[in-house]
């Protein structure tokens, strides 16, 4: 997964350490800044291109990334190492996302656990059982320990980890406002999702930030077992491990397997 302020705030300063000169000058015996050069408007361009970019989630920092750059010419030793410093601090708190490590984590009711207990164990046959590769409030072995409290244990969730969220839609779903929380947190902070509704569970449910324009696998509708292909090789992709040959028969007849019997499974909740 890429990460877009990141990429261009490291641009900015790439620019800036390329086409940004300090002219020296001798006083004395010692060699002082006399001015600043700048070589083209690639500088420019991208400090502009990085204050769009985050004129969403830090407005402060791009509002004050346009100003400097329009009072740039008046005092440019100033403004330049201002403009430096914002784009340090983005790369600095982007880069603790960037490198934050990836989990999946499975928005449920309580109610549903077994469709949770369920999902897991067909993800834990191609990804692997280590229990920091999930976060599931139901489930033993993912659960949240004993003596922590509730919420600010999925807050850490959201704050610590590379998140892909898995929503299982139901009647019950939209019964718990933590539950709308999760989602709501995870459509703010665009970690990547996948939704999954239950067999008794319509389209015309979904409301909320994730509503029935949403793609999503229904366990009991005809395309169900083709989104589930998709959805498998994704949740490798994003952490980070080779996707199944799905050209090689065995290997796709044993997950064809698999994922029937999730579905089988699933639907008769």
């Amino acid at each position: 997964m890429t990460n877009h302020i990141y990429e261009l705030a490291m641009k900015c300063k790439e620019a800036s350490d390329k086409n940004v000169h300090i002219i020296m000058k001798q006083q004395g015996p010692k060699r002082e800044p006399l001015s600043i050069m700048v070589d083209g408007y690639q500088f420019q361009e991208s400090v502009l291109s990085l204050a769009s970019a985050i004129s969403e989630k830090y407005p402060s920092q791009a509002s004050e990334l346009k100003r400097h750059l329009s009072l740039y010419e008046e005092n440019r030793f100033l403004h330049q190492g201002a403009i430096d410093a914002i784009i340090s601090c983005l790369i600095s708190i982007e880069d603790r996302i960037v490198n934050r490590p990836r989990k999946v984590f499975i928005s449920h009711k309580s109610e549903d656990s077994f469709f949770a207990t369920e999902l897991i164990r067909l993800l834990r046959l191609y990804i692997g059982a280590e229990t920091d590769l999930f976060f599931c409030s139901s489930v033993p072995g993912y659960e949240i320990d004993l003596g922590k409290r509730f919420l600010p244990e999925i807050k850490k969730q959201f704050n610590e980890y590379e998140l892909l969220t898995i929503i299982i839609h139901s009647p019950r779903y939209y019964q718990s406002p933590v539950c709308l929380n999760e989602m709501g947190a995870s459509w703010i902070l665009e970690s990547e999702h996948y939704s999954f509704l239950t067999a008794d569970c319509n389209f015309n449910h979904l409301k909320g930030v994730i509503d029935d324009k949403e793609i999503a696998i229904k366990v009991n509708a005809s395309d169900a077992k083709n989104r589930m292909n998709a959805f498998l090789q994704n949740i490798l992709r994003f952490l980070g491990l080779p996707e199944l040959d799905f050209s090689d028969h065995r290997v796709l007849s044993r997950w064809e397997e698999d994922r029937d019997s999730f579905l089988s499974a699933v639907c008769k909740l």
